[in-house]
């Protein structure tokens, strides 16, 4: 986590018996990172991306995948 705290600040963190959560913010773009630290062999990773669509090209289908994706 030393490489991770030169280029991000800590934000916030919140700490429980079970779990640990650190919010990171980069220093360089303002991107948010949440480091969630759970006690188990446990290895998940999910990226987000706010990004602005040049056209509504393929907007409604990912909305569709979003919205829908567990129900089939």
């Amino acid at each position: 986590m030393a490489r991770l705290q030169s280029n991000f600040d800590l934000i916030s963190s919140y700490c429980q018996p079970t779990f640990n959560i650190e919010k990171y913010q980069s220093k360089q773009t303002g991107m948010k990172l949440y480091h969630i630290n759970v006690p188990l062999p446990l290895i998940k990773l999910e990226i987000c991306v706010q990004t602005k669509p040049y056209d509504d090209t393929g907007c409604a289908h990912t909305l569709g995948k979003i919205c829908f994706r567990n129900i089939i």
